[in-house]
């Protein structure tokens, strides 16, 4: 399976024909547990919230959307299906497919429509390596390997201590959000910089990426051919 591969759009119109999807309220948990894998019930415990999943017909759940709890759910809940949203993408492969996930839906986040066409200026010399790192997400710092990738580059520090410096600047220890002020990529950019103009949310959070269920979307889409 080749990942870069890009997706026909009438996948996505058939795919929209044998999944359901279905919003989940926290008093329901109980039926969910019924219906998802030990695994899934790990991360569904950790978000006390209202939450979709897919349904193929006639069987178990494929994958779960989570959301953060910032607002009620219904101020959230978006107007369209996630496979109406996936047609909004310019293409859609592996990559546009998680960065599908990690804006459907969640608080403070634009519709792909407005995120894929905002118009950055881009970096350039040296900097240009910024727009590589955000080109999946089109030019937006949203994922957390994005930011620990960022931290590398302006440290020179190992893997482990940009895990560090990220799990700490989530959580937002006072020194941590200090620190990215004088963090700097080639001088005169630093990561706050790069924060306040890229960050696709006010507090600059990250988010891991949710790579299992982009796996099973893009399998889903590759078999309605």
């Amino acid at each position: 399976m080749q990942y870069s591969r890009n997706i026909d759009m009438s996948h996505v119109d058939a795919l929209s024909t044998k999944i359901i999807q279905r919003e989940f309220h926290p008093h329901e948990k109980a039926e969910l547990r019924s219906l998802v894998s030990p695994e899934d019930l790990e991360v569904v415990d950790a978000y006390p919230n209202h939450y979709h999943v897919y349904f193929r017909e006639n069987e178990r759940i494929e994958t779960i959307f989570l959301f953060s709890a910032h607002q009620p759910f219904t101020d959230r809940l978006p107007d369209l299906t996630f496979c109406e949203y996936l047609r909004m993408l310019p293409v859609i492969n592996y990559n546009t497919i998680i960065f599908a996930l990690g804006t459907y839906g969640v608080t403070n986040r634009a519709l792909a429509k407005h995120m894929i066409s905002y118009p950055f200026k881009k970096y350039e010399g040296y900097l240009a390596i910024i727009e590589d790192l955000l080109a999946s997400t089109f030019g937006f710092l949203m994922f957390t390997h994005q930011l620990e990738q960022l931290y590398s580059i302006a440290t020179g520090e190992s893997g482990l201590a940009a895990t560090n410096f990220r799990r700490a600047f989530n959580k937002k220890v006072p020194a941590a959000r200090e620190s990215v002020k004088s963090l700097y990529l080639d001088g005169k950019i630093s990561i706050h910089d790069v924060l306040l103009e890229r960050s696709d949310n006010e507090h600059h959070f990250v988010c891991y990426p949710q790579y299992k269920n982009a796996f099973l979307i893009y399998g889903l889409l590759l078999e309605n051919k």
